[in-house]
């Protein structure tokens, strides 16, 4: 049987130490497991907003600052600065940002 290849990205994406003498199984491979519990990470981490999206809860307005994927809780900056932990059911909308076209148009006249 063989497994497909396991890749530091996995790790990253797990938030699983990048030191790979700590992951590194006996046969000094990176450990399976990682490969194993990818496509979930990956699965779950598709259904929450991106860090950096603007999200619209019961307790207002915040943008997210970082993901708890496997228990779907966003760390979450309010428009009062205050950090709080909100889990994904509890988001109301995720707020689309415009692209400006005022930025690439700024950057062409400076060239």
């Amino acid at each position: 049987m063989k497994m497909p290849p396991v890749s530091m990205k996995m790790a990253k994406m797990q938030k699983a130490t990048l030191d790979p003498n700590k992951i590194s199984g006996r046969c000094g491979r990176l450990k399976c497991c990682l490969r194993y519990e990818y496509d979930v990470y990956e699965e779950h981490q598709r259904s929450l907003p991106r860090i950096g999206a603007d999200i619209v809860t019961s307790n207002g307005r915040g943008r997210v600052l970082g993901q708890e994927v496997l228990s779907r809780q966003l760390l979450v900056q309010m428009e009062d600065n205050r950090r709080v932990m909100v889990h994904a059911d509890d988001i109301l909308s995720v707020m689309r940002r415009e692209k400006t076209r005022e930025r690439s148009a700024q950057v062409t006249e400076e060239e």
